[in-house]
């Protein structure tokens, strides 16, 4: 990500040097945007209560920051009508959230694009993400992301037209303005328009023709 180039660029053992930037490929075939109502049918989900979407390989872990933003969620619940759906490997502590629902390990790619397009929102509130594969598997099934600012997600994301980034570390305001949004972004064809076609740059396809082109390069200069 350009996030992790400049970080590159500013450390002392790559500090002076030319750095290519390649983003990581995402294999797009199998994540497109299906019918919402659809998608909530068949994962027996609430067809009109708004879905917020958390999912990670290991969401228990401290470097992606879910427990965090379900304490802030939890607060706010009292207040606001929404549900909120998760996948992936979860800790005995984080399952003290009944209110939770979970899909758990999910590996199936079509099941997987399901949950994406249920929902109208997906959070990653990693405060610190070098990429963001699920960023670019959610934008991809039409469904807008939520990010903090600071880290590779934070580039994937165009604010305020697929998603939203905002100021790094304060659980609390993450899932405040996750909310707005999703009432802002929610049956929005435009919106899930914008997250298809942000998607489309980071193919699997494009990340190998930058690789192609980045040799082709360096043997230009060697030839030379």
């Amino acid at each position: 990500s350009p996030w992790l180039r400049r970080s590159a660029e500013s450390s002392s053992v790559f500090q002076g040097r030319k750095i290519a930037m390649i983003w990581n490929g995402v294999d797009l075939e199998n994540f497109k945007p299906m019918g919402r109502i659809d998608a909530r049918k068949a994962l027996n989900l609430s067809v009109s209560r708004p879905i917020i979407l958390l999912g990670a390989s290991r969401l228990g872990s401290v470097l992606k920051g879910y427990d965090e933003l379900l304490d802030a969620l939890m607060n706010l619940r009292v207040h606001e009508e929404f549900d909120v759906v998760r996948f992936g490997h979860v800790s005995m502590e984080s399952k003290k959230y009944k209110w939770v629902r979970d899909f758990g390990y999910v590996d199936d790619r079509r099941i997987l694009n399901a949950i994406y397009s249920a929902a109208d929102i997906f959070l990653a509130p990693s405060p610190q993400e070098a990429f963001g594969k699920t960023v670019v598997e959610s934008l991809a099934s039409g469904t807008p992301v939520v990010v903090f600012e600071g880290s590779g997600s934070a580039e994937i994301i165009v604010h305020n037209e697929c998603g939203k980034v905002v100021e790094r570390d304060d659980f609390r305001e993450f899932a405040a303005n996750a909310l707005e949004f999703m009432k802002f972004s929610r049956n929005r064809e435009l919106i899930r328009s914008n997250c298809v076609h942000r998607s489309a740059g980071f193919s699997d396809q494009k990340s190998a023709l930058s690789y192609i082109d980045l040799y082709k390069a360096i043997l230009r200069q060697l030839s030379s």
